[in-house]
């Protein structure tokens, strides 16, 4: 079952203008660019003192994922996250995912009126660990000018990280097979794609975040992709899985692929 472990917890809250420090972790907003269409590409960076990390989206046996409040913006309809590729860590046989000493990640940011400014005020909660994991919450700003260039390296680079989408991909002949278990449901899933180098590892996602995933097992034969995992509850008891809302993550050595629906 999926748990939340810390050795020691405590909880920092700190509000700047667009950059804080808490216990020398750095925190700042990066105002980017604006597309065509009028939306604003905008970046959390998160600066870490060597040795620690921090989670991604699906953060995996343990940890805290990013999560975002967006209430004191103004002129503000919808912030989407972009997510690069994580690392995965192994430590004692748990397994998460996230990013160590440095993670820039990406917003798309949608304004009710695209010919006003954005006043983008978010708070902002992670986890960070070493051999204690402690929850940071920071509160930044930035005004996201109705014109500005692109002139953010570091957000394209995290952009550019961001997995290949299924059909980009060329995933082919996907296939889910759920089976009733002692404990959960058994997940298989098979499908056609060509190595993506290096040690292979999967992430899949339920969309219900009562149940949880355990790490699948990878295994491939040609362009043959295997992953085999358990699905289970949280609380117990039988449920069901929406197949379209299954989202599978696939890493592996500079390149990934995220698969919507199965």
């Amino acid at each position: 079952m999926k748990h939340l472990a810390y050795a020691f917890a405590a909880l920092f809250a700190v509000s700047s203008a667009a950059l804080a420090d808490t216990a020398q972790h750095q925190f700042r907003l990066l105002p980017g660019w604006t597309e065509a269409d009028g939306t604003r590409i905008a970046a959390l960076e998160v600066t870490l003192l060597e040795g620690w990390h921090t989670y991604w989206r699906a953060p995996g046996d343990a940890g805290v994922p990013p999560h975002f409040s967006w209430s004191g913006s103004q002129n503000l309809k919808t912030v989407t996250p972009r997510y690069p590729q994580p690392e995965v860590f192994t430590q004692d046989g748990i397994r998460t995912l996230g990013y160590h000493h440095t993670m820039i990640l990406p917003f798309v940011v949608t304004p009710k009126n695209a010919g006003k400014p954005v006043k983008l005020k978010g708070t902002f909660g992670l986890g960070v660990c070493k051999d204690i994991c402690i929850p940071i919450e920071v509160q930044l700003e930035a005004l996201l000018p109705v014109k500005a260039a692109q002139s953010q390296p570091a957000i394209k680079a995290a952009l550019a990280r961001e997995p290949m989408s299924a059909a980009r991909a060329g995933v082919r002949n996907l296939h889910c097979d759920l089976s009733p278990g002692n404990d959960g449901l058994t997940l298989a899933v098979t499908m056609t794609l060509k190595a993506l180098g290096g040690r292979e590892e999967a992430v899949i996602e339920t969309g219900d975040p009562l149940v949880y995933a355990t790490p699948p097992r990878v295994s491939r034969k040609g362009n043959t992709l295997v992953l085999q995992t358990k699905l289970v509850h949280a609380l117990d008891g039988s449920f069901a899985v929406s197949r379209k809302a299954l989202r599978i993550t696939l890493l592996g050595r500079g390149q990934a692929v995220d698969i919507r629906g199965c």
